[in-house]
């Protein structure tokens, strides 16, 4: 005899039999035991929860002459016929390959002709989205006046892409994911009936990698079944799925929090030479730091993170370490990483590329020399305050003031420097947290940059184009929120201000400010000086 899947094997044959979805099936128990039926059922959720597994059960119910708690018996005239598929009444169809016009046409000829050996004739239609926008209007008369003796049912992935007069007169049933726990219940349930040991993390990991679609987890089961006849171990199912095991996973979080690189391209080149995928080992890897910020952020936050005891323990004591700010940061560039991967011609060099700059620390030595005279070039001239400095880069910051001919410096000290060095190593993060709460200004602050800081106060430019910009940037409400932003990512007081570019002043003294710079690399070497717009 062939082998039979297991999502088959063990299909539901009754309502109280289909996992995780009482809400739907006790609704139509009653609803089958109080003959208060509609005639046209919308099934929706995701792949694997049980749709057409409770359109079957539902058709045998309403169907079946011995029923007396909602549920078909399953054992009548009525019930065997449509378990064997004999029964001509009960008509299952698949939308994909018979969406066109003539197809629905055909339906609503066939519809007219009482059922034969039923009491309802039952139209079962699965992937009922795919249909076409000319079947869906030949179905709507259907649905619109039906005969007494017809019962619809339609089930699909996508319920926002079925027409609203085609909802409206459906009574629409949400079939929620599977959680967890459930799965874990059912898997225990079919492998001891099998005489199948598993071990708890084995189903765990089974049920989490289905993402709440039963099916998917039967069919994963059945493949450790024909890889481990007698039991499923936590390692098999590691291996079979191509996942990374929890504690290495563990391990690489370690590893991220202490920030040493080396150590982390380390283990990443284990992981890999294993044969794992990049992608499965980052969606391993967000999930956990996600758990741990829940565990972090939420008292009893073991009830949202579906693991076991011993792994909320060891997540716990590892969130200790690591900060909330960090925690979401790393999530966010791990995730954007996640999707860049997905496209990646070389995944591997962009994750190792991406975790290094997730983990750098620029540190910038500055030794700085200032001259609160300006240096001119002529009487007229605009005027340049000149910083020095030994650090990676070099920079001359050079200021003008527009008021007449008439140069006015400003003199920018030192601790104002590393101020704006801070405020450029975090503009993103900056942009990501007015984003988060303020997404109408975060659109108008990311057209702005840093461009100094004198004396605590934060100036951001805009290019001049960006005239509109500016009155809503230096509008009270934003400069306060601005300012709470900066105080809390720098920990630090500071003032905010927004102005534009003066691109055509800049054009005007250009020459003037090559003179300036020529003095200032003849004064204290080109290898020295910086220069800063």
């Amino acid at each position: 005899m062939s082998h039979q899947a297991i999502y088959r094997k063990y299909r539901p044959k009754t309502f109280d039999e289909v996992v995780g979805q009482d809400h739907v099936t006790e609704t139509l128990k009653n609803q089958i035991m109080r003959n208060s039926t509609a005639h046209a059922y919308l099934f929706s959720g995701i792949r694997g929860t049980g749709k057409t597994s409770t359109a079957k059960i539902f058709a045998r119910a309403v169907n079946c002459t011995n029923n007396t708690d909602g549920n078909p018996c399953n054992e009548c005239d009525a019930c065997l016929g449509i378990l064997s598929e004999r029964n001509m009444d009960v008509i299952e169809m698949d939308a994909a390959s018979n969406n066109s016009v003539e197809d629905i046409r055909d339906l609503r000829e066939k519809v007219k002709f009482l059922p034969s050996q039923s009491k309802f004739k039952v139209y079962i239609i699965d992937e009922v989205h795919m249909l076409s926008k000319g079947a869906f209007n030949a179905l709507l008369k259907t649905l619109e006046e039906p005969p007494e003796h017809l019962l619809f049912i339609l089930a699909t992935t996508e319920p926002q892409k079925i027409p609203a007069t085609i909802l409206s007169r459906c009574q629409r049933f949400d079939l929620k994911r599977i959680s967890v726990k459930d799965m874990m219940a059912n898997m225990n349930t079919i492998c001891s009936d099998l005489g199948i040991e598993a071990e708890e993390n084995a189903l765990r990991m089974i049920a989490n990698s289905s993402e709440g679609a039963l099916r998917d987890a039967l069919s994963i089961l059945d493949r450790c079944l024909v890889y481990s006849v007698d039991k499923i171990t936590y390692e098999d199912v590691i291996m079979l799925l191509g996942t990374v095991n929890y504690n290495t996973i563990i391990r690489f979080t370690d590893i991220l929090i202490d920030k040493d690189i080396k150590e982390l391209l380390m283990v990443l080149d284990e992981i890999l030479s294993q044969g794992k995928e990049i992608t499965l080992f980052l969606e391993g890897l967000i999930e956990h730091l996600r758990n741990l910020l829940i565990l972090k952020s939420v008292k009893d936050g073991q009830s949202f993170v579906n693991t076991g005891e011993d792994a909320i323990k060891l997540m716990k004591n590892q969130s200790l370490k690591l900060t909330v700010d960090d925690n979401i940061r790393y999530i966010e560039e791990l995730s954007e990483t996640l999707a860049l991967c997905k496209r990646a011609v070389n995944s591997r060099i962009l994750l190792e590329t991406r975790l290094i700059k997730l983990l750098s620390v620029r540190t910038v030595a500055v030794e700085t020399v200032y001259i609160e005279k300006p240096v001119s070039v002529s009487e007229s001239a605009p005027k340049q305050t000149v910083k020095t400095e030994t650090s990676h880069k070099d920079e001359v910051l050079q200021t003008s003031n527009e008021a007449g001919n008439e140069a006015v410096s400003e003199v920018i000290a030192e601790d104002d420097g590393e101020i704006l060095r801070q405020i450029q190593d975090n503009w993103d993060l900056i942009l990501q947290t007015v984003k988060k709460r303020k997404i109408s200004l975060n659109a108008i602050v990311k057209e702005s940059q840093p461009h100094r800081v004198v004396k605590g106060e934060v100036i951001l430019r805009f290019a001049e184009q960006y005239t509109f910009h500016l009155n809503r940037a230096n509008a009270k409400e934003s400069i306060e929120f601005m300012e709470q932003v900066f105080k809390n990512i720098l920990k630090k007081d500071l003032k905010v201000r927004f102005i534009i570019e003066d691109s055509k002043k800049k054009e005007s003294d250009e020459e003037i400010r090559e003179k300036i710079n020529e003095k200032a690399f003849e004064l204290f070497g080109k290898e020295k000086v910086k220069i800063i717009d």
